[in-house]
């Protein structure tokens, strides 16, 4: 095949014909000028034979995530050369594992579980980045197979962590919480607390949603919840602001002023601890100017 095409070259060249973009990448492949060759490639028309090639160029180039899309888009132009690009992609997926472009790795994958969806990912997807670089969807995708590749336990809590905040970053606590569950329960220290705060992020946004809604038992119940899990923390002082809330409605502003004095309490001055100076103001009274006292 590559001498027909040279022979192609050498007839149009004598005959003064221009070389079409194939055969000036054929050329350039030749002498392993492989940038060329894909800058030829792609300005041939993209049938199934110029993306195999741009493909191939791309990846000896080191244009990695062109190659990976380039070897999918293979297997949907031409359903008999699924192989071909599944091997493609293996390979453009081991480069750049071992390059560390966790973009290209990531985007090989993907390509990788649509061309052929029974392809073993084995260790190559052990090398992406979850947290760095993929976007939520693609995390989604890709996590339950780094899971069943990962060796040990640590590698797969960091990827049910990451799994949860591709979820989380759809706005879905619901299918969130179970997953931070399970690494709180798994998990080392470290990795527990990341999930600890993530999941009272969410009883948070429970509790001010039934808060709203005027459902005031399910709203004490979540921010209870929050308050328990991150005592400390930013949902955990949140929340004490919005208990004070309640606690007020209900006729106890003594507990509410408690509550509001523990969220305001806080080594660091941030839209929190305003919100609750805030109501502590407004509970001395109109003349008062100071700030409140915390204990």
């Amino acid at each position: 095949m590559i001498a027909w095409r040279w022979a192609a070259l050498l007839v149009a060249t004598a005959c003064g014909a221009p070389p079409t973009p194939e055969q000036l990448a054929d050329r350039a492949a030749a002498d392993g000028r492989w940038e060329e060759a894909l800058a030829a490639l792609s300005q041939a028309e993209p049938t199934a034979g110029v993306l195999a090639r741009r493909a191939e160029a791309a990846l000896q180039s080191g244009n990695l995530r062109t190659a990976a899309v380039d070897f999918t888009r293979l297997a949907s132009a031409d359903a008999s050369r699924r192989g071909e690009a599944a091997s493609g992609l293996t390979r453009t997926a081991q480069a750049a594992g071992r390059t560390g472009d966790g973009l290209a790795l990531t985007t090989a994958l993907l390509g990788l579980r649509d061309v052929a969806p029974g392809w073993p990912l084995g260790r190559l997807a052990l090398n992406v980045r979850l947290g760095d670089e993929a976007p939520p969807d693609e995390v989604l995708r890709l996590a339950p197979a780094i899971l069943a590749s990962s060796p040990g336990r640590d590698v797969g809590d960091r990827v049910l962590l990451a799994l949860a905040e591709a979820v989380l970053a759809e706005g879905d606590c619901s299918r969130a919480v179970p997953v931070l569950t399970a690494v709180e329960t798994r998990a080392d220290l470290a990795l527990a607390a990341v999930a600890g705060g993530l999941r009272a992020g969410c009883l948070l946004a429970e509790g001010m949603a039934a808060l709203a809604a005027g459902d005031t038992l399910a709203a004490r119940r979540a921010l209870d919840a929050t308050v328990a899990l991150d005592p400390s923390g930013a949902a955990g002082r949140r929340a004490l602001v919005a208990l004070g809330d309640v606690y007020l409605g209900e006729g106890d502003p003594f507990a509410a002023q408690v509550a509001w004095r523990t969220a305001a309490a806080a080594a660091q001055s941030d839209t929190i601890t305003a919100l609750a100076l805030e109501r502590l103001r407004s509970m001395a009274g109109p003349g008062a100017t100071g700030e409140p006292e915390i204990p």
